[in-house]
């Protein structure tokens, strides 16, 4: 009986043991799967993170070169067309360690204009793709950018505005309803818009005073001064060399070069058919001119001042593109008319001043671009017909630009009373704007044709990366 008793727990004993073991080796397998999973989706996940980091280091390394060259070069190269890399070794000497390609695209329909850069990071199954867009300076060509832009603040007064109103509200983008200001009778045909920061209380507060609820802009703007180039290097070969023409005589500047000095006395004319002349200083007295020309594009570059007095005029036949004047000088460039020859002087083409404050005064005009990093202030009667219809940008993203009248004539018209308002025709960039006793027509359009005619100076330099793409082969 004994014996068999322990026979019984003896069997009992080896079942037990052959359960826990079988338990054990489960336990074990289920284990070695969970480890073998883990260590499976750790590589995995390894993978995916190289893709992407892969994909960020291709698209960061592109919008670095993009933002080394001016834009001219970029749409030269890249043209209509989206040009692409081929799959690329990221490393080397390590062929395992994944493979990036990456394309650009131009971008430039009625929405927006700029650059879209596609990269693509893969390693092994995955691949991860990350999309950026540049922009020029602010993002050229979005519609809500491009309108009558104060940085931080913008004065009407007696004035019709026909467009868009944009209150960006400094560094923060937070608008505020104090400086904005409309004044005696100031209209608008268009909207208010204000910077993507401006808080709920300050949109309530411009809504209370000018009763229109102003509109976000969808993203940051920031405006951006084109490079200022560096003036050729002739000025060595001639350093005294000058130029005196005599009332109403004629001379000719066949080859492009330096010179000291320029006077054009009274009725002179100098004629350019060079492409570039640079000019310490340029001197014109009343009734001279400068005539420019059929060559596509001349570049005039003043070292220290430019003078014009009244009725002088800068390429009058020609078309205004065709010329752009560089002012390096700090001294302020005035044009302004005589009382007794109320003629204004008129450059027709495009001024970029570096470091001097422009002062255009009675019917003295700019038909062009005028680029300033310092005040613009435009003082008088701007109002000739070519002014009326040329669509161009004051550009002076870190200064003020004032432009002031007198009070509008009145007129009849078939026994209707009519105000006659100076007009200006295109777009206002500015840090601070006061207008008074004008027209303003509004031209989107007119923006874009201004990066275009300084494609040279300006650099796509706002980069805006967007989501992340994951995908496997």
């Amino acid at each position: 009986m004994l014996k068999k008793s322990l026979n019984l727990e003896e069997g009992s004993s080896l079942a037990i043991v052959v359960i826990i073991m079988g338990i054990v080796g489960m336990f074990t397998m289920v284990m070695s799967s969970i480890i073998i999973s883990h260590i499976k989706t750790t590589h995995l996940y390894k993978d995916q993170k190289a893709a992407y980091y892969i994909a960020r280091s291709a698209a960061a390394s592109m919008v670095d070169w993009i933002k080394d060259n001016p834009s001219k070069e970029i749409k030269e190269r890249f043209g209509e067309d989206s040009k692409s890399t081929d799959w690329t070794d990221f490393d080397s000497e390590n062929k395992s360690a994944g493979q990036y390609k990456v394309s650009v695209k131009l971008i430039s329909n009625d929405d927006e204009e700029g650059l879209l850069i596609t990269s693509t990071g893969k390693v092994g199954k995955f691949e991860k793709t990350i999309k950026v867009k540049m922009y020029l300076g602010e993002g050229a060509g979005n519609n809500d950018t491009v309108n009558l832009v104060g940085i931080d603040k913008v004065v009407l007064s007696n004035s019709n505005v026909e467009g868009d109103i944009v209150l960006i509200g400094g560094n923060e983008q937070d608008a505020k309803a104090p400086n904005l200001n409309l004044y005696n009778g100031t209209t608008i045909n268009g909207e208010i818009k204000v910077g993507v920061n401006t808080t709920a209380d300050n949109i309530e507060a411009i809504k209370n005073k000018f009763r229109v609820k102003p509109t976000k802009l969808e993203r940051i703007r920031s405006y951006t001064m084109p490079d200022f180039p560096d003036f050729p290097n002739i000025r060595d070969e001639n350093k005294n060399r000058e130029l005196n023409i005599g009332n109403k005589d004629t001379k000719t500047i066949n080859e492009n070069g330096y010179y000291k000095n320029i006077t054009i006395n009274n009725n002179g004319t100098l004629k350019i058919k060079a492409d570039k002349v640079r000019i310490g200083r340029l001197e014109m007295k009343n009734g001279s001119n400068i005539e420019i020309g059929n060559q596509v594009l001349t570049e005039i570059y003043i070292d220290e001042e430019i003078n014009l007095k009244s009725d002088a005029i800068i390429n009058k036949f020609n078309k205004w593109k065709n010329l752009i004047i560089y002012c390096k000088g700090s001294t302020e460039f005035k044009a302004n008319n005589s009382t007794n020859n109320p003629k204004g002087s008129i450059i027709y083409g495009s001024f970029y001043s570096e470091t001097a404050p422009l002062n255009l005064k009675g019917t003295a005009n700019i038909i062009g671009h005028i680029i300033s990093k310092k005040n613009v202030i435009i003082n008088g009667n701007f109002n000739t017909d070519k002014s009326k219809i040329v669509a161009r940008v004051i550009y002076a993203p870190n200064s003020k630009v004032t432009l002031t009248a007198k009070k509008n004539e009145v007129k009849y018209n078939w026994g209707h009373k009519e105000e006659q308002k100076n007009i200006f025709t295109g777009a206002i960039i500015a840090n601070d704007i006061n207008i008074s006793n004008y027209k303003i027509k509004l031209m989107a359009k007119s923006i874009n044709s201004f990066y275009d005619d300084f494609d040279r100076n300006f650099y796509y330099s706002k980069a805006y990366w967007g989501s992340t793409m994951m995908g496997d082969n």
